[in-house]
């Protein structure tokens, strides 16, 4: 269920379209948890 950039719907705009839109880097969350090197511990 994570957006993906460029799937056409015209009645819902997707995060990565906007972005790219208006010039600003995006990444998954899966890339942002990797790079933000999270850790998570029970």
């Amino acid at each position: 269920p994570h957006e993906r950039a460029g799937t056409g719907s015209r009645n819902r705009i997707k995060i990565p379209d906007a972005c790219d839109a208006v010039g600003v880097s995006w990444m998954n969350p899966f890339d942002m948890l990797r790079t933000e090197q999270a850790a998570f511990r029970l």
